[in-house]
């Protein structure tokens, strides 16, 4: 039986699933968009979706009692899919103002803040699900 943060989580992986495709539509049918920024969202909705359906396959793979070897390949996976969106959004900050890349302050801080945020907690979707599954399969 599935509780009410089992719903919350298909509800989030529906709702980015559903925006990512309205985005990737988007960005094909806009005719206004220059090479740079159509070539930019469309991989960035690409990695929007291949990190959510990393997530779907992993909470299905909990589900049916997968071996520990596939679940820690596919949590491998999401946090590397999950840690792309926000380095592609500041690069295209930064192409938009037309500033160097190599040299920019902002790029080489959005790591740094990255990992600062991170220290001592996983923050993965599927990390907080499989703590609400353990949590819940130990009440019963």
């Amino acid at each position: 039986m599935n509780v009410w943060n089992d719903f919350f989580y298909y509800f989030i992986i529906g709702a980015t699933l559903l925006l990512s495709a309205l985005g990737l539509w988007f960005t094909a049918i806009m005719p206004g968009i220059d090479r740079w920024n159509k070539r930019f969202f469309r991989s960035f909705f690409i990695v929007l979706m291949l990190s959510v359906c990393t997530v779907l396959t992993d909470i299905a793979l909990r589900a049916n009692t997968a071996p520990s070897e596939v679940i820690r390949f596919m949590q491998v996976l999401e946090c590397l899919l999950l840690a792309l969106p926000l380095p592609m959004l500041t690069v295209s900050l930064l192409h938009c103002c037309k500033e160097n890349m190599r040299e920019s302050r902002l790029l080489q801080a959005v790591p740094l803040l990255r990992h600062t945020g991170q220290a001592g907690s996983p923050g993965t979707l599927v990390s907080a699900y499989a703590a609400a599954g353990n949590r819940d399969h130990a009440a019963q």
